[in-house]
Order: C-alpha cells, then structure tokens, then sequence
C-alpha cells in the first residue's frame, strides 16, 4: 500500500507500546488510557476505531472507503468532520490519513 512518508509524531504509550500487538490488544490499551479518551472529541474517538477495526493485522495500515465511513459514522458524517478529526489524530501521534475526494479509498497507518 502506497503512503507518502511524513515526519509524525507517536503517541506515547508509556512501557506497554500497543502497536504491533494485535487490535485486541491495541483497543484495551487506547480505552485503558482516560487522559488520552478525555483530551478527543467523540469524532475522534470513532473514527480511531473505526481505523483500528479496518487496519492490517501486522501491518498497522489500510484503507477505507467513504462509503464504509458514512456506514459506521453516519450518513450525516461530513468531509470537515474527518478533516478535524484526522489532523487531531496525527496531532496525537495516534494515526495519519491521507485522502484525495470522497470518491477515492482513505488510506491510513496507525502510529
């Protein structure tokens, strides 16, 4: 899967790093962590899920249609939406998102 290389930060999971484990373990560690769920909207925090439900098991990157997006965040779901929910994402250092139009597949990598 193609993802242009960027410079993000990663959240700090402290000693026990979830990445690379499996989604299991990755969302016990994301809801065991309050401070981070306090500091995201409920956007935020869906679409995290949504991302780690559609990830790559070992690979900790996907794709995900816009047509998947409006299925499980809501018909009313909106481009500005994902766009501030995706910039606090990788502002956190939690995942990036490259999308070209609502017709093209969102790619994302888990950081």
């Amino acid at each position: 899967m193609y993802m242009k290389k960027m410079a993000s930060k990663k959240y700090n999971w402290g000693e026990e790093n979830p990445m690379g484990v499996s989604k299991r373990g990755l969302l016990k560690a994301f809801l065991g962590r309050q401070d981070l769920c306090k500091k995201l909207s409920g956007d935020e925090i869906r679409l995290f899920l949504l991302l780690v439900v559609f990830a790559e098991e070992r690979k900790s990157e996907g794709k995900l249609s816009w047509e998947n997006v409006k299925k499980y965040l809501g018909d009313d779901f909106r481009k500005d939406q994902l766009k501030r929910a995706a910039s606090t994402l990788e502002e956190m250092g939690l995942a990036r998102m490259d999308y070209l139009s609502r017709e093209a597949d969102i790619v994302f990598q888990l950081l």
